[in-house]
């Protein structure tokens, strides 16, 4: 068994800084890059822990990352003797989801990554499922999604402008082979690992589900990268699937300033002070944080402006356009 202190050092647009963990489990594996592994996220108080990883492990022999709460679990030394192939990693402090996968992807050894939570099955782990899956030059190849009762949900996330300028992403249902998404529901999918770190991942600053997946998903579509879902991947909830909390508070700016607010010119991509004055006069109270936020990232707008290759107004029109 392997206990290691890792330190996680990323920065840029979904920068983590300075973030302690500990590996518990197998070793990286010492041959070098294997094709996929499996990374698993945690929620909830009564899975069958033993079930979950003994089924995962009966049906992937790769690599297999679990990303713990930071107060631990009792089980984990347990587990990790009884599973070889499972790394554990237990963060010093909590963390919002898209910091973990970012840590979870950056610990693993292999090529792709596939996102579950611990409350779903995955019905089909096969070479040509993923053969055909891994075919696609996209980012991420989000799955079908079944409920409880067997039920497609629809997971197939729509951008559109409502009359007065407003975002509105509208879910819809799959009902092709392959169809373009503005971001994976619930973070699920099959990540190219490199493709994902090219963009920094999620942003870790963002707290929120929903604004955190719809800055990482626009971003990246702004960006020239691609999110679909994929018949060939299928994945079922065990219990009720999550509900999403659209709530405009403090992270709306961050996302805001990220993407809807970026303007793209023949110079390059820019944000302007007026931005700003907005986000101030809807927190004045949060006035210093909101100044030093937007610093950071007109700052990092210049270092990475090049990579914006469209407005969000252009990508969502193209979007509405095609639908």
């Amino acid at each position: 068994m392997n206990t290691t202190p890792s330190t996680f050092e990323y920065s840029g647009s979904g920068s983590v800084a300075d973030t302690d963990y500990t590996v518990v489990g197998s070793a990286r594996n010492p041959g070098g890059r294997t094709r996929m592994s499996i990374l698993v996220l945690h929620r909830g108080g009564r899975i069958d822990r033993e079930g979950l990883f003994r089924d995962l492990s009966e049906r992937h022999d790769g690599e297999i990352i679990s990303l713990e709460a930071a107060e631990g679990s009792y089980d984990v030394e347990r587990l990790a003797q009884r599973h070889g192939n499972v790394r554990f990693v237990l963060p010093a402090r909590a963390m919002n989801i898209g910091a973990q996968i970012n840590i979870g992807v950056r610990e693993c050894s292999s090529d792709y990554v596939y996102v579950i939570w611990n409350d779903m099955r995955l019905p089909d782990l096969s070479e040509r499922v993923l053969s055909r899956a891994m075919s696609e030059e996209v980012l991420c190849n989000a799955p079908y999604i079944r409920n409880d009762r067997s039920q497609v949900i629809p997971t197939v996330m729509t951008p559109a402008f409502e009359r007065k300028g407003t975002l509105r992403v509208v879910p819809q249902t799959p009902h092709s082979e392959t169809v373009l998404s503005l971001y994976p529901y619930d973070y699920v999918g099959l990540y190219h690992t490199q493709r994902y770190l090219d963009v920094f991942g999620y942003d870790a600053r963002i707290s929120r589900p929903y604004w955190q997946k719809l800055e990482f998903g626009l971003r990246c579509w702004m960006w020239n990268e691609r999110i679909q879902l994929s018949s060939a991947l299928r994945v079922a909830y065990s219990g009720t699937p999550p509900s999403e909390d659209t709530t405009p508070e403090q992270d709306y700016l961050r996302f805001y300033w990220k993407t809807l607010g970026v303007r793209i010119s023949p110079n390059g991509a820019n944000l302007s002070a007026r931005r700003l004055i907005g986000g101030i006069l809807r927190a004045p109270s949060s006035a210093p944080a909101l100044i030093r936020s937007f610093r950071e990232l007109r700052r990092e707008l210049r270092r990475y402006g090049p990579r914006y290759k469209k407005s969000a107004l252009k990508l969502i029109a193209e979007w509405e356009a095609e639908a």
